[in-house]
């Protein structure tokens, strides 16, 4: 039993990596290269129009489920609306290339149908958790106290010159409401002019440095989901799918939950799915589709870290009731 916990604690934590690392240079290059005024000139304020934007932009990112979250939280301290933001981070894993061609190759020979369905639902559960979520947290600051999406200004002293100083900022070096003196002598006024003038290799440093900072802020988190869910799933390795034959509703929240707990990359989903094709429905293998790239005990963590409490509770229990209902919608439009 140990040895299989190991093997696949080793094969999640080397299948999610390079994925990770992506995600963490992408939020890092738009976080040094993309500035405020880019996203509000591009975003529609229209919330629909707003969350479409979001899963457009989803699909030119192959960042797997993990390591899209710090891309969504940068978008997100970047003043991106909250819409666009939940759009991109759920629908990225399930529309971007890769997980498009790994869900091709699992299901062409023996399900071709499923491949389509997938993504018109994971676009439909993107958009409405996207807007709901939106309309929930609209004037509403979703991250906890003191949280440091930014890791520091690149001066020294480790202030978050783009943090919203109504909320006020303890730290040892001066500052007021208006202005915030770093030891460095930087203000938020100079370092902006400052941000602007830099040399590309300083640039470069800095995208390094931000990318270090993503990494190990989600790495650790990944590990200890990684090592339960490799726990989890020699547990429910003989577990028997078939309890809910005959019942589509109770299929449909094992399998929700089955997704949730595996925890697997977006990439590899589909192909656990397959093995499902026939012993239960079409609806519960397109439930475990759209659920596991969105959420899982990892994702969890990472959030509940970074993000409130009730932000979180809320946003899992949205996700989980959106998927379930689109899900039967779906398997019912297209007769399933």
């Amino acid at each position: 039993m140990f040895k299989d916990i190991a093997v696949l604690f080793i094969s999640i934590i080397f299948e999610a990596l390079p994925f990770l690392l992506l995600g963490s240079f992408i939020s890092a290059v738009i976080q040094e290269f993309v500035s405020d005024e880019f996203f509000k000139k591009v975003i529609p304020n229209n919330p629909v129009l707003g969350s479409i934007v979001g899963v457009i932009l989803g699909f030119f990112i192959p960042a797997c489920d993990c390591a899209v979250i710090p891309i969504a939280l940068r978008l997100k301290k970047k003043k991106v609306p909250l819409n666009v933001c939940i759009a991109f981070m759920l629908a990225s894993p399930i529309i971007n290339p890769v997980a498009i061609l790994s869900l091709v190759y699992s299901f062409k020979n023996v399900m071709p149908e499923m491949i389509l369905w997938r993504l018109i639902g994971g676009v439909i559960v993107s958009i409405v958790v996207g807007i709901i979520m939106g309309v929930l947290y609209r004037n509403d600051d979703i991250f906890k106290d003191g949280v440091n999406i930014e890791h520091g200004c690149g001066c020294g002293c480790g202030y978050d010159h783009e943090h919203d100083h109504e909320h006020g900022h303890d730290c040892e070096c001066e500052h007021d409401e208006h202005n915030h003196h770093c030891v460095c002598g930087h203000n938020e006024h100079d370092y902006h002019s400052h941000h602007e003038n830099k040399t590309a290799f300083e640039r470069c440093l800095h995208v390094i440095d931000h990318c270090k900072g993503d990494f190990l802020d989600v790495i650790k988190f990944m590990i200890f989901g990684s090592l339960i869910t490799a726990v989890m799933q020699v547990f429910i390795a003989k577990f028997n799918i078939s309890l809910g034959a005959n019942n589509t509703i109770l299929q449909m929240i094992i399998m929700m939950v089955f997704a949730y707990v595996v925890s697997l990359c977006s990439t590899a989903d589909s192909l656990i799915a397959k093995t499902f094709v026939y012993e239960i429905g079409k609806t519960s293998i397109l439930a475990y589709l759209i659920l596991g790239p969105m959420i899982d005990i990892k994702n969890t963590l990472y959030l509940a870290d970074k993000c409130k409490k009730n932000f979180v509770a809320k946003f899992v229990i949205i996700l989980f009731v959106v998927i379930f209902a689109v899900s039967l919608l779906v398997g019912h439009v297209f007769g399933g």
